[in-house]
């Protein structure tokens, strides 16, 4: 019997905003409208557009998708938060948080109380003496934030999380093998290492698709647009002479060396390996890239699908492939209350 149901993603990007609507037939994630939106420029004096500028275009492209959910899920970014994994005694559940605090207060750089916290038990240590336990911790101010946001936009938000968590949703689901999710955006890069079907480590760059366009402007002397279509013709693809063009390498490699830096961590931290790199992002569309990476990291490499563990029209398939890799933080939002 099919749910009436239904929940939202909303993924609230650098550049765009992200909109998914799910609902659950014969427990089977069913989409319902998804939808695209670019933000506005940021404030003179600011790094991001005003909450009323984002509430406004999120109450747009609400209206014009004919989404139906009120009830909605976000995510915040990885270069917001703060995420370690902590070892506790086992604790009563009274004694739980007063000890996540005392040493949550030993690890952050901000007072306790201007944080809100979400500790995660990793793994059942019922047979042993200690528990890991994944924090997050997030400023108080970027949560109210978010609340803002959705109260101009006139929706319920039912809970925040991190976007590594969606993205296990939406692009790992049940695979408990260590896989490393690269999600490049426009503004940053978010890294990823997914095991068990938890986010054990978290690194996040400051380099995303932005500033490959703005390096093909400033040294081709092209326009931004042109720019940007020389970079999606082109990409990473090897020139006549075998190479991909040096002004994008100066800015891949980087993020090809942090992805190396993580696998090798996550190693000597847990005595496993990861098995695949999956990418996810607008900008994993960039041509060669995941060529690229699967060459220089020696792993297979591949743009992940959201909408594989999603049922939807057959007639919207070529439109979902194309835009895929845009939408896996907010498949795996709009899948969040969603039974499996």
């Amino acid at each position: 019997m099919r749910s009436s149901a239904t929940y939202l993603g909303i993924d609230i990007g650098s550049a765009s905003l992200k909109l998914v609507e799910l609902r659950s037939a014969a427990g089977v994630p069913e989409l319902v409208t998804y939808g695209i939106a670019e933000l506005p420029l940021a404030e003179p004096g600011s790094t991001r557009p005003s909450i009323e500028a984002i509430g406004d275009t999120l109450a747009a492209l609400y209206k014009e998708m004919n989404a139906s959910a009120k009830k909605c899920y976000s995510a915040l970014s990885s270069d917001e938060i703060f995420t370690s994994i902590i070892s506790l005694p086992k604790l009563k559940k009274k004694e739980f948080m007063p000890v996540v605090e005392e040493e949550a207060a030993k690890l952050l750089s901000r007072p306790v109380n201007e944080m809100v916290l979400d500790p995660q038990i990793l793994e059942d240590a019922s047979d042993t003496t200690t528990q890991r336990v994944l924090l997050v911790a997030a400023p108080k101010e970027l949560v109210e934030r978010y609340e803002a946001i959705f109260k101009r936009a006139k929706l319920e938000l039912l809970g925040l999380e991190t976007e590594g968590f969606a993205l296990v949703r939406s692009l790992v689901g049940r695979d408990r093998v260590g896989v490393c999710v690269v999600d490049f955006g426009a503004s940053t890069t978010d890294i990823t290492v997914i095991a068990d079907g938890t986010p054990y480590f978290n690194r996040s760059l400051t380099l995303g698709g932005r500033n490959l366009t703005l390096a093909m402007r400033d040294i081709l002397g092209l326009s931004l647009e042109d720019a940007e279509q020389v970079k999606r013709d082109v990409g990473l693809q090897a020139s006549e002479h075998g190479q991909p063009p040096d002004v994008l390498l100066k800015i891949i490699k980087p993020i090809a060396e942090e992805i190396r830096y993580t696998l090798q961590l996550f190693r000597e931290q847990t005595g496993r390996n990861v098995e695949k790199i999956i990418l996810s992002g607008g900008s994993a569309m960039l041509a060669g890239f995941a060529e690229y990476l699967e060459t220089t990291l020696k792993m297979r490499t591949y743009i992940g699908d959201p909408w594989a563990r999603v049922r939807y029209p057959l007639e919207l398939k070529s439109l979902l492939e194309l835009s895929a890799s845009r939408y896996g933080v907010a498949v795996g939002l709009a899948m969040r209350p969603l039974k499996p």
